[in-house]
């Protein structure tokens, strides 16, 4: 990916969490202890990264990841958006050699 040096989070052994390995552990009606605190993990681990891609970002992107309740939602907005970018640049850049 070329958005976000994403060795940082494959670094802090969250990878998981942008690639989908890492599902959100969902709580029964009757949840155990383990179980609360897992998903509680999950959650302070998400939120962690979500806090590390909109510091990483441009301001003008943030916008787009703010309401992200997961960090692979707000990742794989990140990457739509930049793969976009990189159409727009390629196909102006394109149209400009051309009227040369």
């Amino acid at each position: 990916m070329e958005i976000y040096d994403y060795e940082f989070i494959d670094g802090k052994r969250l990878l998981g969490f942008i690639t989908s390995d890492e599902k959100e552990p969902l709580l029964p009606k009757n949840p155990t202890q383990q179980q609360i605190q897992a998903n509680k993990t999950w959650h302070e681990k998400t939120r962690k990264i979500l806090y590390w891609l909109s510091v990483s970002v441009f301001n003008s992107m943030i916008v787009h990841i703010q309401n992200a309740k997961s960090s692979k939602q707000a990742w794989d907005t990140l990457v739509k958006m930049y793969n976009m970018n990189t159409q727009t640049h390629k196909m102006q850049f394109n149209q400009e050699l051309h009227n040369l």
